[in-house]
C-alpha cells in the first residue's frame, strides 16, 4: 500500500489542505477589502521593483487625469455661454427681418 494515503494519514493531508485553503481565503479576503496584493513592499516580493518603478507613471497619469477633468469643466462653462451667445444671435436675426420695415422710433421697443 505504498504511495496511498489511508486512515489517519488522509485525515492528517484533508486537515492540512483544509488550513492551507483557509489561508488563502483569508489572503484574498483581504486583498479585495483593501485593493492591495500586500500591505508592505516585503510582502509583494520580486514585483515590489515593478510597483516602485510605476508609481512616478501613476502619479504623472494623475495628474494628467487632474488636469483634464478640470479643461473640462471649464469647457462646459464656456460651452454654455456659446450657447446663450448662440439663442441671442438666432433670436436677434429673427427678429432683424421685422426690424427693416420699422422707423428707428419702433425699434427701441423691440429691443427691450
Amino acid at each position: 500500500m505504498s504511495g496511498s494515503i489511508t486512515g489517519y494519514g488522509l485525515l492528517q493531508a484533508l486537515s492540512a489542505d483544509s488550513a492551507t485553503v483557509r489561508g488563502q481565503l483569508s489572503v484574498a479576503t483581504q486583498q479585495a477589502a483593501t485593493g492591495k496584493v500586500a500591505e508592505a513592499y516585503a510582502g509583494l516580493g520580486v514585483a515590489a521593483k515593478v510597483s516602485l518603478d510605476l508609481r512616478p507613471q501613476i502619479a504623472h497619469q494623475q495628474a494628467w487625469s487632474a488636469n483634464i477633468d478640470g479643461a473640462t469643466a471649464r469647457l462646459g462653462v464656456a460651452q454654455s455661454a456659446l450657447a446663450g451667445i448662440g439663442a441671442i444671435a438666432a433670436s436677434f436675426y429673427a427678429k432683424t427681418n421685422v426690424l427693416n420695415g420699422l422707423q428707428p422710433g419702433v425699434t427701441d421697443g423691440v429691443a427691450a
